[in-house]
């Protein structure tokens, strides 16, 4: 796809003022554009005069050989020039896949009616749209949040949602106001990669960005705008040398480049880190209202690095000099001590005062029990597992308190919280164990999409959380999950046994089923990427909702392909349900199950449909065929035999809780403290033969359960056992 972008003359006035004068753009070849200027350049303008939000004074607007003057928002979006905002504009209560599905469904109201009526065109319509939007996101890199809220996603991935937005638009111009303001280094990176991406497939991408340094290393060309006109058009290298640029510079109250992010006083582009943390705390002063004094771009705010050599220098004259002419850095604490005072207010940690002992930052006492908190899913639909969760905990934690406890006879106390399988109430809930209880660490149970809102918070509290669930959204990536590590197998562990498992049988086909959730949506992912190198067809493919009580329908589906083997990814009660729907689909081929699937809850709903199902689970569920002596089984049996001594039965669950319990209580000893920090460095590198089997972490890895702990397993006469 080539686009072709004429903008002729184009000019808009608001009274007297002409805000955009006489820009004309001839553009034909893709790739990305640059738009840079001082604040009050005219830039945001422009990008509204061009996506139809401002009707412009004179001059002509055409795409792709259409003529888009004054044509509103909708037609100018329907016709393929998309945006984003300075100012996120999404819809926060919203999942983020719905977000992205919004562009296309929207555009037609029968579309959207038929779907209400329930019409089976527009359910199959609807269908290909999510599709679409799944691999939007996947795309971004937002697959594993898709059905997250929007709000509960950090800024720089609520930023990924917005551009995932434009680009469901089917956009051949996609218009960038400031993508890169406020994100970090590696995540402005990665956006200008993906930027490239796009202008590869032919669309046009503007951008316009007060980043520089970002702008001149992604753009095939930067034009500078001031004032309201084109002072330049070329090449990132042209710019940085062009003497009407650098004179304008230095005119006084023309300054183009004076305060830009990314330049020295000279002009020159200067390290990308060296102004990194000035453009996040100008994104606060723009927010602020706090008078400052205006001077160059970005509210004056990142001329320099604070401490560079260029600190405080004027501009250069011909001879090498600096005249008096002096950048003003800004000083901004009291709008980042107003700003955070508000981010704490909205993220809901304005809960009880810490103790003094525990400093506030996790409620670490220097005596006493040791407080550990638990959000577990003990109501909703996983609460079977939530409730083995919680029995494993409670038991191990006692074996601990009865072994001596830590640090010197410290004893731990557990605190548990039903999070109902809400992502809301688990994020007040972790609110509330950090702000009230004062725990010094945290475990989540096994609902990923309530784990992945709470990292946030953790981090920023710096409490280690240890979480049950297995998306791998959960820890990764590890730059932004500090603070958070899991005990469960991931996703892709899973499908790569599984698979490997039908390889060796010789099956060369299956059908897939997933429940239609974060947890769901990467298991398929990995699925189709294991049978994609183990060279098996995936004849059909099927999801269902998290809520759902039947999946007869889609199971029938799945059985019309004639698949050998259905691979279903998902955890109980729905797993169970799904056996029985096969087998009254009178399908006689294998059905196979991730860890997810239930264990032991699995075969109590399933009942007869259990027999002959195989699973991916660890080892440990099946403790009693292994016969080797070894001290970590020794462990594991002995595990078992406890846990079905207090409570009558076994869950393939309790390992994982288990384990959790002792990650912590070995951190604790390791370290010597209940410090935040320290136990996470500690648990960070611990290495421990768990009773789920051996797990590592490191600086990299936070999900340390080793491939070796899984294997396949088989229900025969009504209970797990090895498979081989």
């Amino acid at each position: 796809m080539t686009t072709s972008v004429e903008v002729s003359a184009l000019t808009v006035r608001y009274g007297g003022v002409k805000a955009v004068e006489d820009f004309t753009l001839s553009h034909s070849s893709g790739g990305v554009i640059g738009l840079i200027g001082p604040n009050g350049a005219g830039k945001t303008t422009l990008l509204n005069a061009l996506s139809g939000v401002t009707p412009p004074t004179s001059g002509t607007i055409r795409v792709n050989g259409r003529d888009l003057t004054g044509a509103g928002p909708v037609r100018t979006a329907r016709l393929g020039v998309t945006r984003t905002f300075q100012n996120l504009q999404i819809f926060g209560s919203l999942t983020v896949l719905h977000n992205v599905m919004l562009p296309r469904t929207a555009r037609s109201v029968h579309l959207s009616l038929g779907h209400v009526l329930g019409l089976a065109a527009s359910r199959r319509r609807v269908e290909a749209e999510r599709r679409t939007a799944g691999e939007l996101l996947d795309r971004v890199g937002l697959g594993p949040y898709a059905h997250l809220p929007a709000e509960s996603l950090a800024y720089g991935l609520q930023r990924r949602v917005e551009i995932a937005r434009a680009l469901a638009g089917d956009p051949a111009l996609l218009l960038l106001d400031e993508p890169l303001a406020g994100l970090a280094r590696a995540e402005s990176a990665d956006l200008t990669a993906l930027f490239t991406d796009i202008a590869a497939e032919g669309v046009t991408v503007l951008m316009v960005e007060h980043d520089v340094a970002g702008v001149f290393a992604v753009s095939d060309r930067v034009l500078v705008l001031d004032h309201g006109r084109l002072l330049a058009d070329g090449t990132s290298e042209q710019i940085a040398a062009d003497p009407v640029v650098r004179a304008a510079r230095c005119a006084g109250d023309r300054h183009v480049l004076r305060g830009v992010q990314g330049f020295d006083p000279e002009g020159v582009p200067v390290r990308h880190r060296e102004f990194r943390h000035h453009r996040l705390r100008d994104r606060v002063d723009s927010r602020a209202a706090v008078p400052a004094q205006r001077s160059g771009w970005r509210d004056g705010g990142p001329q320099r690095a604070v401490g560079s050599e260029a600190a405080g220098r004027s501009c250069p004259r011909h001879d090498g000099s600096y005249s008096g002419k002096r950048d003003t850095v800004i000083r901004t604490g009291t709008s980042l001590a107003l700003t955070g005072a508000i981010l704490v207010g909205a993220l809901g940690l304005t809960g009880c005062a810490a103790s003094e002992e525990g400093d506030g930052t996790g409620g670490r006492s220097k005596g006493g029990d040791i407080a550990i908190g638990a959000s577990l899913e003990l109501s909703g639909p996983t609460q079977s597992i939530g409730t083995a969760y919680k029995k494993a905990l409670e038991l191990q934690v006692d074996s601990i308190n009865e072994q001596g406890g830590v640090l010197n006879g410290r004893k731990l106390r557990l605190i548990v919280k039903d999070n109902q399988t809400k992502p809301a109430q688990n994020i007040t809930n972790v609110n509330d164990l950090i702000n009230n209880d004062h725990v010094v660490a945290v475990i989540t149970g096994g609902c990923s999409a309530c784990t992945v809102p709470v990292t946030s918070i953790v981090e920023k509290r710096k409490v280690p959380l240890i979480s049950l669930a297995s998306a791998t959204a959960i820890t990764d990536p590890v730059a932004e999950r500090q603070y958070t590590f899991k005990i469960s197998p991931n996703p892709a562990q899973d499908a790569e046994v599984l698979l490997a498992d039908l390889k060796r049988k010789g099956v060369k086909s299956v059908g897939l089923l997933n429940v239609d959730n974060p947890y769901g949506q990467e298991g398929r992912a990995a699925v189709l990427t294991q049978a994609k190198k183990a060279g098996i067809e995936v004849t059909g493919r099927q999801q269902f909702g998290q809520e759902d009580k039947d999946m007869s329908v889609q199971a029938k589906r799945l059985v019309d392909d004639h698949p050998e083997a259905v691979v279903v990814w998902a955890v109980m009660p729905a797993a169970g349900i799904i056996a029985k729907n096969l087998r009254d689909a009178e399908f006689d081929g294998g059905v196979y199950l991730d860890a997810g699937a239930g264990a032991e809850l699995f075969v109590k709903g399933a009942q007869g449909a259990a027999e002959g199902v195989h699973m991916v689970f660890p080892r440990v569920l099946a403790i009693g065929d292994v016969t080797s002596g070894g001290e970590s089984v020794q462990n594991q049996k002995q595990w078992v035999a406890r846990y079905t001594d207090r409570y009558q039965d076994y869950s393939g669950f309790a390992s994982f809780a288990a384990d959790a319990a002792l990650m912590l209580r070995d951190a604790i000893a390791e370290s010597g403290s209940t410090d935040g920090a320290q136990l996470r460095d500690t648990i960070e590198t611990i290495g421990f033969d768990g009773v789920s089997g051996p797990i590592r972490n490191s600086a990299k890895e936070h999900s340390g359960l080793q491939p070796e702990s899984l294997g396949v397993l088989v229900v025969r006469d009504g209970d797990w056992h090895l498979a081989n």
